[in-house]
């Protein structure tokens, strides 16, 4: 009589730890991250956007003299900036 812990002799006890497939062929390259902030994170995220916000509003004067085309600038530049950071978040 044996005491093994494998229940059902068609299946080895390497199948029963496997992960079961995904559909994600991508999903062995998430394993090992992981996804989460912390308190140090968050502070430099506030004090980032705090200085980011102190910088936009202190070129008010500068808007008022170049006219509208400065927004658009800034738009364009925080656009790519957007970009830089999700990509720099994956």
């Amino acid at each position: 009589m044996s005491t093994s812990p494998n229940k059902n002799p068609q299946t080895s006890a390497a199948d029963q730890y496997t992960k079961p497939p995904t559909d994600d062929p991508f999903a062995h390259e998430q394993e090992g991250f992981h996804k989460g902030l912390g308190a140090r994170q968050l502070q430099m995220i506030a004090i980032g956007s705090a200085i980011g916000t102190g910088l936009f509003l202190g070129t008010g004067s500068r808007l008022q003299d170049a006219g509208p085309m400065l927004a658009v600038i800034y738009a364009v530049i925080g656009f790519f900036g957007y970009l830089i950071l999700r990509a720099l978040g994956e």
